[in-house]
């Protein structure tokens, strides 16, 4: 079998390939790339089991006619690395479905790789359960409005992804959340009417906590157009015009977040969010992992940052102007953990609620009033 293929499309499609399949894998065909030839696309395939990835890219020029196909599987990586090593824009492909040999000619270079039979591939799981269809470009925002509060601790294993579920009102909405017990990230995704989502979906009602690495891989979808989640009990598959992202769930019960909310509260602040955000990394230049973070003092319209780096005798500090109904109060938090909220918000503006305490979490909102809530504790007996 001979075709031809559009460079740019196949190094793409197999960067995503090779980013699933992994090098430290047991089963060797784990780390290959299942290649499918019909007359007009060429389907690719990978999976680790846990995370699986479908896509589709068209040929040219193929000397399969009618429904015919050839198959084989090839490591994933070094295709990827062969394709883009390829001079030219296009990339003869000529299969030898008996050996699975495969061989790529492009200008002057030539690359051969020797394949696994494809019998011995896992098949991904059927595509099955409640369905639900957004917009794929608001689907990723949700995410990553929240990716960075996620727990790398492999001991709180039901904290280490983002928990999804929707609930229902004057609108359906769709809420995701990550926390790693310091803080805690939460976005809203209003739902149209067109959704496909009814008010009682059991599942999506529930909630799913989508793993570390199929969030990676979530966040990397690039269509603006409607993508189409099918919500299994053990997994969940992300669909959208020629690609297929299947995530095996957690199964875990994912802790009750609403307690951490900020309910009651005294102090309110709002600032300029570029205005606090760049006095915030001048800070950081004297913090690292071991420092005590940022001292944040508030009074008289305006805020303090303190930060010390004691193994040097390092001191940074700043002041930023904002609107401060409060009394005069301070409370140490994090660094990293403020400017990666910062990161997260909506609108030029931020706005955060806390106690005059300096013991209560504190809770940050873009200015808009919509997007991303970020929740940060403080840092405490220092």
């Amino acid at each position: 079998m001979t075709c031809t293929v559009d460079k740019a499309l196949l190094t793409s499609a197999l960067a995503r390939c090779a980013a699933i399949s992994g090098t430290r894998n047991t089963l060797p065909i784990l780390s290959n790339v299942l290649l499918a030839f019909g007359p007009d696309l060429l389907l690719l395939m990978a999976t680790d089991l846990d995370l699986g990835y479908e896509t589709v890219v068209e040929v040219t020029d193929c000397d399969l006619t009618g429904d015919a196909t050839q198959s084989t599987t090839i490591h994933a990586k070094k295709l990827h690395q062969s394709v883009q090593a390829c001079p030219e824009s296009t990339v003869t492909i000529h299969l030898d479905g008996e050996a699975h040999i495969i061989t790529l000619t492009s200008g002057t270079v030539k690359f051969s790789l020797s394949g696994i039979d494809p019998a011995e591939f896992p098949g991904l799981p059927p595509v099955a359960g409640e369905e639900l269809t957004v917009k794929g470009d608001h689907l990723v925002d949700l995410f990553l409005g929240v990716s960075y509060a996620q727990a790398t601790d492999e001991t709180k294993y039901n904290c280490c992804g983002v928990y999804l579920h929707a609930t229902s009102g004057e609108s359906d909405t769709l809420t995701a959340v990550a926390t790693d017990g310091h803080r805690m990230g939460i976005n809203h995704l209003e739902l149209p009417d067109s959704c496909g989502l009814t008010p009682l979906s059991p599942l999506l009602v529930k909630g799913i906590i989508i793993p570390t690495k199929g969030v990676s891989a979530l966040v990397k979808i690039k269509s603006t157009g409607p993508v189409v989640l099918n919500v299994g009990e053990n997994s969940v598959c992300i669909a959208t015009d020629n690609e297929k992202l299947h995530i095996r769930l957690t199964d875990a019960e994912f802790p009750a977040y609403r307690r951490m909310v900020v309910v009651d509260h005294d102090q309110t602040l709002s600032f300029k969010l570029l205005s606090l955000t760049q006095a915030v990394e001048r800070c950081r230049v004297m913090s690292d992992k071991d420092s005590y973070g940022v001292l944040l003092t508030a009074e008289d319209n305006s805020v303090s940052l303190v930060a010390d780096l004691r193994q040097i005798g390092g001191h940074a500090e700043d002041r930023v102007g904002g609107v401060i109904a409060v009394n005069p109060f301070a409370v140490r938090l994090n660094i990293s953990y403020l400017l990666q909220a910062l990161g997260s918000m909506v609108g030029n503006g931020v706005t955060i609620i806390c106690q005059s305490s300096g013991l209560a979490p504190l809770q940050l909102q873009g200015s808009t009033g919509t997007g991303p809530i970020a929740i940060i504790m403080p840092i405490r007996g220092v």
